[in-house]
């Protein structure tokens, strides 16, 4: 199995809706093509519709099954 990892992008604000993040995406998504993956995901919060669009930009679909689970360990004493 080949696995990348990317572990958070962003953009400046003056520069946002240029089409600069979708390309990104889109590039890194080539490249792993390129690399042998079968495939990548992203998380993102389901009312972040700017990380939406920019990813639904650059292909990706809406995976109705994917569940994600997390551990919180911040309150640790």
């Amino acid at each position: 199995m080949n696995s990348r990892w990317t572990p958070r992008i962003g953009g400046d604000p003056a520069y946002r809706r240029r089409g600069v993040g979708s390309s990104l995406v889109r590039a890194l998504a080539e490249l792993a093509w390129d690399r042998g993956c079968y495939g990548m995901w992203v998380g993102t919060e389901r009312d972040n519709t700017a990380a939406l669009a920019t990813y639904r930009a650059a292909g990706a679909t809406d995976e109705e099954d994917f569940v994600a689970l997390t551990w919180s360990f911040r309150n640790h004493d």
